[in-house]
This record gives C-alpha cells, sequence and structure tokens, in this order.
C-alpha cells in the first residue's frame, strides 16, 4: 500500500527538513535539479509526488514550466500554500496521470518511489505522460546513511519509519521491467555506486533519445560544482 501523507507525516517530515542532516539534504536535492535542468532548458515537467511543492518552486525560479501531482489532498493543499497557483497542481496518484500522453517533456520522481507500493507500474505511467526523459532521485537503500535512519527510527519514529528500501539493483529492476532496456545517465561521476547516500539518474526511455542521452552527458562530464561537493560531504 502507497504512504499517503497526512498531517501527522506532514509534521514528520517538517521536523525531518530542520533537522541539521535534513537541511543539508534540502539543499543537496535543490542544487541537484538545478544543476541537471539548467542544461535542458525550455522544459515542460511534471512532478509526480510533488509533495509541498518545495521542488517545483526551485524549477519555477529557473523558468521552466513545472506542474505538479499528489495523491495527497493535505500535500496539495500545502503546495498551492507554496506555488501560490492553482492551476499547476493536481490530485491524483502516481499510476493513473491525468495526462494525454506525451504531454510533457519530462516527468520527475524525486524521493517519491520510496513511498509507493510498486514503483514500476508509476514509472511506466510517467513514461505515458512523458516524450523524453523521467528524472529519478532517491535515497540510496544500501547507503550507511539509510541504514542508520532506519535503525534510528525503529526506536524514535520519524519520516524513515516510512520509507522504503529503493537501492540501484532493485531501481534498475523497476525500469527494466516497466520500459525495457533504456538508455540511463547517472548523475555526478561515482553516484551510480551501490553505497552512495542518494541515487540520481536520467532515463531516456524515447529510443531516438539516445543522441540527446549522448550530449547530456557531454554537459554533465564537467567540474563538480556545489551540488557534488555537498553530496561528497554527506557521505559517512
Amino acid at each position: 500500500m502507497d504512504i499517503i501523507f497526512n498531517r501527522q507525516l506532514h509534521r514528520l517530515y517538517n521536523l525531518w527538513l530542520k533537522s541539521p542532516k535534513g537541511r543539508i539534504i534540502d539543499f543537496i536535492l535543490e542544487e541537484v535539479i538545478a544543476d541537471i535542468f539548467f542544461n535542458i532548458p525550455n522544459c515542460r515537467l511534471l512532478e509526480i509526488g510533488c509533495g509541498t511543492g518545495l521542488h517545483m518552486k526551485v524549477l519555477k525560479e529557473m523558468g521552466l514550466e513545472v506542474w505538479g501531482v499528489d495523491a495527497s489532498p493535505y500535500m496539495i493543499k500545502e503546495a498551492r500554500r507554496v506555488i501560490g497557483s492553482e492551476s499547476v497542481l493536481r490530485l491524483a496518484d502516481a499510476y493513473r496521470l491525468p495526462f494525454f500522453d506525451n504531454e510533457f517533456d519530462g516527468a520527475l520522481f524525486i524521493n517519491t518511489l520510496e513511498f509507493l507500493n510498486s514503483p514500476q507500474d508509476a514509472i511506466r505511467e510517467a513514461a505515458r505522460v512523458s516524450k523524453r526523459y523521467i528524472f529519478i532521485l532517491a535515497v540510496n537503500g544500501l547507503s550507511l546513511f539509510y541504514l542508520y535512519q532506519k535503525f534510528h527510527s525503529i526506536f524514535f519514529k520519524d519520516i524513515f519509519s516510512y520509507i522504503r528500501n529503493i537501492n540501484r539493483w532493485n531501481l534498475l529492476y523497476f525500469i527494466r521491467q516497466s520500459l525495457g532496456d533504456v538508455p540511463i545517465s547517472w548523475y555526478g561521476k561515482g553516484v551510480e555506486s551501490s553505497w552512495k547516500n542518494f541515487l540520481i539518474l536520467l532515463v531516456h526511455h524515447r529510443a531516438s533519445d539516445i543522441k540527446r542521452k549522448m550530449e547530456f552527458e557531454m554537459k554533465i562530464k564537467r567540474p563538480f560544482g556545489v551540488a557534488d561537493a555537498a553530496i561528497r560531504s554527506m557521505e559517512i
């Protein structure tokens, strides 16, 4: 069963964001998103599981057109307060998106797959509504960071009490099961390693996207920026 955020989960999420590690991780996420989508301008994006809309706000401030969906009425209400526009938000689950085929250039899962019961079905639906790629960012379930947080949550209930294990191997399985053997670009040097804190990747799910994949990887093979340094600083 999917984890649908309510007032209690929202409270736990906010407590996490306000913690020292939570503030660092949120900074990392925002920097990574900005770093990647700076290289892919003029996009129309859909964030699936948009939560409170914080990452949508970052993308909108970059000048991108961003829509968001979430299965939680409570989180949609919070997102409307953050974004300030009801027109870009829809109440919907990840398996039945209220959009036409190929309506967006890309779809985003930012710490969403960890809360879904069937990630492969959500990925398949994201591919239906997006015509170029799917961006995925997830906490790595094999990292010491994740394992420590899960152990901590046994004794002190927090947001990690509800997160499922997503790692490099089962994430690749979900993608292959949903879309077949599609090209994948991993973000940053070595981020695809099984022990890193985050799994950050771009799925090129159209056959014609192989050339675009190569162009994208040439753009991100540059000296590490603020986001990369922040990621390294969080390694345990």
